[in-house]
């Protein structure tokens, strides 16, 4: 019967230490996607700091006629349709 038991437990063991091991694995691929999702989170809050520092200085320019208007609108915004 001892033995019976024994070989319940080493079973039971080995199943729990397979379940660590992926659960382990699991949470270094984790690790490292958190790792690159803040890269890029940096590279991309970088980037819209860039830009707003651009969008700032260009609408800090004293300019008269500051238009914003679509790509390809096909006409001049001072020209009636």
């Amino acid at each position: 019967m001892p033995d019976r038991l024994t070989e319940c437990l080493d079973s039971r063991l080995s199943r729990l230490e397979e379940q660590m091991e992926k659960v382990q694995s699991q949470l270094e691929q984790l690790i490292k996607e958190n790792r690159k999702i803040k890269q890029d989170f940096k590279f991309f809050e970088l980037m819209l700091l860039e830009e707003y520092q651009l969008l700032v200085h260009l609408l800090s320019k004293e300019q008269d006629h500051l238009l914003i208007q679509s790509i390809g609108a096909g006409s001049k915004p001072n020209e009636e349709k």
